[in-house]
This record gives C-alpha cells, structure tokens and sequence, in this order.
C-alpha cells in the first residue's frame, strides 16, 4: 500500500480496518515518505539545528504541523453532526457484528426454460443451465463441485463434438459463496449453432443425467483432476499466487489451511463421490435454463 491508494491487496486494508500494528506503521510511513527527501536529509543532517534549516524544510514541517491536525479538526467539525456523512454512522459496536441476518441470499423458485432473443448473427445462439447449490462452508464439497465442474465440461465437450459437431468447448463454473449461507450455483453453456438448440439441449441432459445415474468414469476424473493438481502445484511459483493467498491471511486465516489441504483432498476423490454430488445438486428440472436465440428465429417459432 502507498500514499497514492495503490496496493497489493485485493481489498487494499479494509482487512486490516481494526489493526493498530498494521495501520499505525503505515500512516507513520505515508507522513515521512510525503516529506521527500530533500527534507529528510536536511533532518538528519541538522536535527537539533533548526536555525540551519532550509527555507524548503521550515516550509514544509509547518505545513505538516498545521495542515494536519488542522485538516482533521475540520473535518470533524463540519462533518461530526452532519447527517449525510459522519453523523449519520451508528454507534461503535464493541464487537464485529457479523450481520448474520444479512447473509441470506435466495434461489428463483420458478424453474425451467427461458428464452431471451438477441440482434446479432442470425445463426448463433447460447444455451445456460443453472443449478442451485451450497456456500463453501464445507471444503470436501466445494472441491467435489469444483472437480464435478471439470468433468461434466470434458463429457460435454466430447458429447457435443462427436454427435454433433460442434467446433466450441461449453464452458462450466461452480460458485459456492463465503458470505451468503447455504447459497451457490453450478452453471453450463454451450454456444451453438441456432439450428441445434434442441439436439444440444437434449445431450445436456443426457449428460448430466449419466454423471447422476451412474457417475463419471475413473478415466475421466483423472483427466479432470490432473490439471486441476498442477494449478495448485503451480499457484506460489510466483509473486501473484502468494499475494492472491496471503490477501485474507489476518481476516480469514483458516482459509490458509484450506487451500494446502485441498490437493489431499482432491486426490481422494471417488467417482462414487462426485455420483452423490451430481444427484444431490444436479436435479432434473432443477436447473434455470436460458436460452438465448436470434429474433428472427423466436419470431419465427411463435
């Protein structure tokens, strides 16, 4: 962090708002570093000789001595009773509220197909299946989605090649939020030609329906799973892995032990496991689907 607002954190130090010992060297290294050097040298140079100070440094120590404080006093006094701005925060709370009645988040009851219509190419249209899930409470089942996600996209993609043609890979995420409870999503979509909406819908839910039925082959979960392995072997190979783990290292430490025991727990995974996943999440009719077409061809069907 520096006095300009750049930082290497994610969220810059609101996960440090409440810690001295970070905050406090901080300030302490904004006020000196917004000195200069010029200043500095002539401190250390004549400390306890004011008299041999340059005009440049009596200048800018009585700027600092005055703008300061001075700043501070009046912005509590302008702003301290103002409803639109400090007078309007509520008490401070002696401890942190986690606001538990807030982290509710809700999944649409009304399920099924949707169809949205775009102006573009006249033969091009998307296909999103979204189901809902968990939070990532529970490291074995967010890795079980996150591993789930790879092989339904690897049999999709060789579903769709081989019986179809298509020249696109679908892509598929998971979701599992830290902050709402109980709340996160597994999605699919596949960009088609608009002629193979329904033949592409129909080997989605044939594909999905075998990874309920029956599970993922061994063969194919070691092909999901390897790449998956490299990413974290790979992750602190540089600067910007560690920043990326270390960002919540004070404000969400066990997050630490979360992610160095997930290789162990990803190499346990069984296909019967990722079976148990897709029939508890991926429920038949369970998923929103929309289906995005071109406007002459919803107008058409109508």
């Amino acid at each position: 962090f520096n006095n300009a607002g750049f930082s290497t954190w994610s969220d810059s130090l609101i996960g440090f708002a409440g810690d001295p010992f970070v905050l406090a060297p901080i300030c302490f290294a904004v006020v000196v570093g917004g000195l200069g050097i010029p200043v500095l040298f002539d401190l250390r140079r004549d400390l306890r000789r004011p008299g041999r100070w340059t005009l440049h440094t009596k200048l800018t120590l009585l700027g600092l001595a005055v703008l300061l404080p001075g700043g501070a006093i009046g912005v509590l006094a302008y702003e301290w009773a103002n409803p639109a701005t400090l007078g309007a925060l509520p008490p401070r709370e002696p401890e942190f509220n986690l606001r538990e009645e807030a982290r509710t988040r809700g999944f649409t009851a009304t399920r099924g197909q949707r169809v949205l219509t775009h102006k573009g190419e006249a033969d091009q249209a998307l296909l999103q299946w979204t189901w809902p899930t968990t939070d990532d409470s529970d490291l074995a089942e967010t890795l079980r989605l996150g591993l789930l996600v790879r092989v339904a996209r690897i049999a999709l993609t060789e579903k769709l090649r081989e019986e179809l043609g298509q020249a696109y890979s679908p892509s598929a995420g998971a979701s599992n939020s830290r902050i709402y409870r109980g709340y996160g999503t597994f999605s699919l979509s596949v960009s088609v030609d608009v002629t193979q909406v329904e033949a592409t819908r129909a080997a989605v839910d044939e594909v999905i329906a075998a990874l309920r039925d029956a599970g993922p082959s061994a063969d194919v979960i070691e092909r999901a799973r390897r790449p998956l392995l490299e990413e974290y072997d790979n992750a602190l190979k540089d600067l910007g892995g560690w920043i990326s783990l270390a960002a919540r290292a004070q404000s969400d430490p066990e997050r630490l032990d979360r992610w160095f025991a997930a290789p162990d727990v990803i190499r346990a995974l069984t296909p019967a496991e990722l079976q148990a996943t897709a029939a508890r999440w991926l429920a038949a009719g369970g998923a929103v689907e929309v289906a995005v077409v071109p406007q002459a061809a919803a107008t058409a069907a109508k």
